[in-house]
């Protein structure tokens, strides 16, 4: 399902699983409309880690869940669900091996209570931990998915195409592409990295595993910006952190220089972060 946004009202559930090559988890929130995902994440284990015991290796899934979603989950009450009894009396062993002791360690700062699930009705994060860390994502036509970072207004599909069609540059760019016309090999390689889904534009990223880049109107980059810099989930990060959360998901021209204005001029930071000053040197005789 979509990702939706914490509700400090309800409880965190914390869905945990191991396999022989890696881990899962997947943190949520049980409304009256059902179970909410907050976040989804996994990764492989090391080669030294493939080696360790089946307890311990579902420790190690309880561990990253709760470390991975640090910043939400601590303050908080969690229910951690996983399908291997041993973790569910982690914290009233009496003989621990290093790896559980230490992550036993680790989960004394949690308001944490760890219930028991039956395998086959945990299957989700069974899934993740089988799935290969670090595969490209299928990108879909929903475009909610994109939208889900900006939280200053709530922006309908309709809206966003429609600032879009609004929008010099993004208008521009979608013209081109429906044209039937001889262009030079510098705008075919500009043009080969937008393409056009449900009428929204979006733009392939650079990197080695391109994703879909939703393109950003001019009017709405400052909402965007205000939700990667300034909002709860955004932490008043630096320039270059900043720039990268934006990038992960959206795409404008001159944003570079749009967000480091906009960052340098922002009154809390500059306010409340202290400034880096050089080290005093050595006192002359």
């Amino acid at each position: 399902p979509v990702l939706a946004h914490f509700d400090p009202s309800l409880d965190l559930e914390l869905r945990v699983d191991a396999c022989d090559i890696g881990v899962g988890a997947i943190l949520g929130q049980n409304s009256p409309a059902g179970f909410r995902v907050l976040s989804y994440s996994s990764r492989l284990f090391s080669d030294a880690e493939k080696k360790l015991c089946t307890n311990d290796k579902e420790c190690i899934a309880l561990g990253f869940g709760l470390e991975k979603n640090r910043s939400v989950v601590y303050g908080h009450k969690v229910i951690a669900k996983t399908d291997n009894c041993g973790v569910c009396y982690l914290n009233k062993k009496v003989h621990l091996t290093p790896k559980m002791a230490r992550i036993a360690l680790l989960l004394q700062q949690y308001d944490l209570e760890i219930l028991h699930k039956k395998g086959r009705h945990n299957k989700d994060s069974d899934c993740l931990s089988r799935f290969p860390v670090g595969a490209p994502s299928n990108l879909g036509d929903n475009i909610e998915d994109y939208l889900l970072l900006i939280t200053a207004d709530e922006i309908e599909n309709l809206d966003i195409r429609k600032m879009q069609s609004e929008d010099t540059f993004i208008a521009g760019i979608k013209a081109l592409l429906e044209l039937n016309h001889e262009y030079t090999v510098k705008e075919l390689h500009d043009l080969s990295k937008f393409t056009v889904i449900d009428n929204v534009l979006f733009r392939r990223s650079d990197d080695r595993n391109p994703r879909l880049l939703l393109c950003i109107p001019e009017q709405l980059c400052e909402d965007v910006m205000y939700a990667c810099h300034d909002d709860t989930a955004g932490a008043h990060l630096g320039y270059r952190k900043t720039l990268k959360k934006f990038e992960q998901r959206y795409f404008a021209p001159n944003i570079r220089i749009h967000l480091k204005n906009y960052v340098e001029s922002c009154v809390e930071c500059q306010t409340k972060k202290s400034v880096p000053l050089q080290k005093a040197g050595l006192l002359s005789p």
